[in-house]
């Protein structure tokens, strides 16, 4: 279905004359156009059964590149679950909701998880959301500066956080 929605958007339709023709709503539409956009091998995988429909979903959100490596690992004997190759694919990107700064200063792309329960959208370029939050702190700091009898900003950087198992001891 979404490789037939993908052939009418080619030929020229939209979402809403998708949406009129099926009855189905927009997210669903959206929806089915981000599986029909998975790579061919991977699309292959899932109709063949190789993995669940939740896996497809949170494979949507990554590039080619990214899904072909993550299906060879879905063949290995210990494969990701959707939730954590949501995490390999978003884990380290900044939520749209995360910025302070002007949503058209940003120049990159964003990617949408709309098989999320809320649609959630993260920035592609972190360096470049890092940059303009940077610049949006200290414009608000300046301005405070002007009331404020002091202002200081503080960069708090983390520790990634780190998974590990115990090894069984053998005596």
């Amino acid at each position: 279905e979404g490789d037939a929605f993908a052939r009418l958007l080619q030929l020229g339709g939209t979402v809403e004359t998708i949406t009129e023709k099926t009855g189905l709503s927009v997210p669903t539409v959206k929806r089915r156009l981000a599986l029909a956009s998975l790579a061919p091998e991977v699309k292959k995988a899932f109709r063949s059964d190789l993995f669940n429909r939740g896996i497809a979903e949170a494979l949507t959100l990554g590039s080619r590149e990214q899904q072909r490596s993550v299906l060879e690992s879905l063949q290995s004997e210990e494969p990701p679950d959707a939730d954590e190759i949501r995490d390999i694919f978003l884990g380290q990107k900044p939520t749209l909701a995360m910025a302070i700064f002007p949503r058209e200063h940003y120049q990159g792309t964003l990617t949408t998880d709309l098989f999320a329960d809320e649609e959630t959208t993260y920035f592609d370029d972190v360096d470049q959301f890092l940059s303009l939050q940077s610049e949006a702190v200290n414009a608000m700091a300046e301005e405070r500066r002007k009331t404020a009898a002091w202002v200081e900003v503080v960069h708090l950087y983390t520790v990634p956080g780190w998974r590990f198992a115990r090894r069984e001891r053998t005596s």
